[in-house]
């Protein structure tokens, strides 16, 4: 992701992102001196007026988006959105970097199309990973970086000299032999049951003005819990021994500030349910007074 902002845009530079919007990046963006536009993005999707306003008058240099089960809402764009953003980026000729690591963890029976199948004109840099799907002490990714190729190039070099060759091969094996395959299949399976079951416990043990989105994929759930300030919810509960995102850590707006993202990516065991349990407790205090 940093190599793919590094070859379209400098420091100083505007940066769209959606929000709200995963905080690793938002710390990526801040470290390398970019400025941030937030364009708001909910279940529904996008607001893409104001994506296209911004494009005219904000001097976009780039956008950073997720298109299948964001991070922290787990939110999907819709393919006709997909197609959307990519004609905006071709007719403005702003580029966009797809940030797709999450899109093969689908809850469905089928996995989500990018806003990359969408491009006609090399304006979309896809960029993707295993370290979601296999391990993240893998650190592999892989980048389709369109018009932007030849840049892409120099400016990985640039940063890493070369890359894992023999991990980069090992992995090509396991992908041809349909391992990839069948492991995908089975961690999906596992991640529908964990979310159902996650989100059962929450709606059960939360009050009933509160909302758990349903992800169609992903390894979180973004919780909404009206008039609760969810930061100093998380700090209380680190205290606790568990760990959440409030809102906040993801927006530099106060939209999310009543939001809390949880990792569902752990089998809903005893000590999870423990732990829920805690959240819920804290939650329902908070809620009520």
């Amino acid at each position: 992701m940093l190599i793919a902002l590094e070859s379209v845009s400098q420091a100083g530079d505007v940066i769209a992102v959606s929000s709200p919007c995963y905080s690793g990046l938002l710390d990526i963006l801040a470290t390398i001196g970019r400025a941030v536009i937030e364009i708001p993005s909910t279940e529904t999707g996008m607001d893409l007026v104001q994506l296209e306003s911004a494009l005219i008058t904000q001097k976009v240099k780039a956008c950073l988006f997720t298109a299948n089960h964001q991070n922290p809402t787990g939110h999907s764009l819709g393919n006709e959105q997909k197609q959307a953003i990519a004609e905006l980026a071709s007719k403005y000729q702003v580029p966009i970097i797809e940030d797709d690591v999450f899109r093969e963890l689908s809850h469905q029976r089928t996995i989500p199309l990018p806003i990359k199948y969408y491009d006609l004109q090399g304006w979309v840099i896809w960029c993707s990973s295993v370290s979601k799907t296999l391990a993240p002490g893998l650190r592999i990714g892989w980048c389709v970086a369109g018009r932007f190729t030849d840049k892409f190039i120099r400016q990985r070099q640039a940063r890493t000299l070369g890359v894992n060759q023999p991990i980069q091969l090992a992995l090509a094996r396991y992908i041809a032999k349909g391992y990839y395959a069948t492991h995908i299949n089975k961690v999906n399976r596992a991640l529908r049951t964990n979310s159902d079951q996650y989100i059962a416990f929450l709606h059960a043990h939360l009050p009933t003005h509160a909302d758990v989105y349903a992800p169609s994929g992903g390894l979180v759930l973004w919780l909404t819990l009206p008039a609760v300030d969810t930061q100093t919810l998380a700090d209380e509960l680190s205290e606790k021994g568990v760990y959440v995102k409030a809102g906040a850590q993801f927006s530099s707006t106060r939209l999310c500030n009543d939001c809390l993202r949880i990792n569902m990516g752990n089998l809903a065991s005893s000590a999870i349910y423990v732990q829920l349990k805690q959240l819920c407790k804290l939650a329902r205090k908070r809620m009520n007074t």
